[in-house]
């Protein structure tokens, strides 16, 4: 997780110098990869799970 919000340091950058008004753009943006990793995560662990019970 640390390695999906380090590469989102150049969006935060742009929202810097632009005054914060990328910021509309950005944070859905990074809420929908967030998102998407922790559906992943959740696939994984549900996967894992079964396994242990089969």
């Amino acid at each position: 997780m640390l390695k999906l919000l380090a590469s989102y340091i150049g969006w935060y950058v742009l929202v810097l110098v632009t005054g914060g008004l990328a910021l509309i753009f950005v944070q859905p943006y990074l809420e929908t990869a967030l998102a998407g990793l922790y559906l992943e995560i959740k696939a994984e662990k549900d996967a894992a799970q079964e396994k242990t019970v089969s």
